[in-house]
């Protein structure tokens, strides 16, 4: 089963990162979606579905950093992110902060660059 949004008229699906299932958690009044997929390998990994594209969010990551950004479980107006990542086998929940730009038409409205750079990581109780 994979993750749906009613567009207004008719349930659209947001596909997968690979695996067979996905999971939508959290939308804003954009109609941005967060949630997590199962990807090829076996894993979950955190996903924003913006502007018709299905976005791992661990892609924004820089290569080797250790993290691994689980699930995502909401999204405000302002596209912050709440979501569950892992490093070192321990759990934390972070909140991912976007930067915002003009965007081209059809394009994303947020860019995540520098994601865990320029966040503010809480350990989860």
């Amino acid at each position: 089963s994979t993750a749906f949004l009613w567009d207004g008229n008719q349930m659209k699906s947001l596909g997968t990162l690979g695996g067979t299932q996905s999971y939508a958690y959290g939308i804003n009044s954009a109609g941005d979606v967060v949630g997590y997929s199962w990807t090829s390998d076996g894993v979950t990994h955190g996903f924003l579905y913006s502007g018709g594209i299905l976005l791992d969010l661990n892609s924004l990551l820089e290569i080797g950093s250790g993290w691994t950004i689980d699930g995502a479980y909401g999204i405000n107006d302002a596209g912050q992110i709440l979501a569950e990542a892992t490093h070192d086998g321990q759990r934390y929940a972070v909140g991912l902060n976007p930067i915002l730009t003009t965007p081209e038409p059809g394009a994303f409205t947020l860019v995540l660059l520098g994601l865990l750079a320029t966040t503010s990581l809480r350990r989860r109780k």
